[in-house]
């Protein structure tokens, strides 16, 4: 049962982070996480989107 829930856990989490990561593209600064991400834009692209940052 616990691996369940951390799968469903995961996939919150990775929700999350598309969201975060669509409100950074669309330049909304209002949540503590999207300032995080737009800190760390590039370090994001790298690790999620390699082929953008790697042509």
């Amino acid at each position: 049962m616990k691996r369940y829930v951390f799968l469903i856990e995961s996939v919150i989490a990775e929700d999350n982070l598309s969201n975060a990561f669509d409100a950074v593209m669309q330049g909304k600064k209002k949540t503590f996480v999207t300032r995080y991400y737009k800190r760390n834009k590039e370090a994001i692209l790298r690790k999620f989107y390699p082929s953008w940052t790697n042509p």
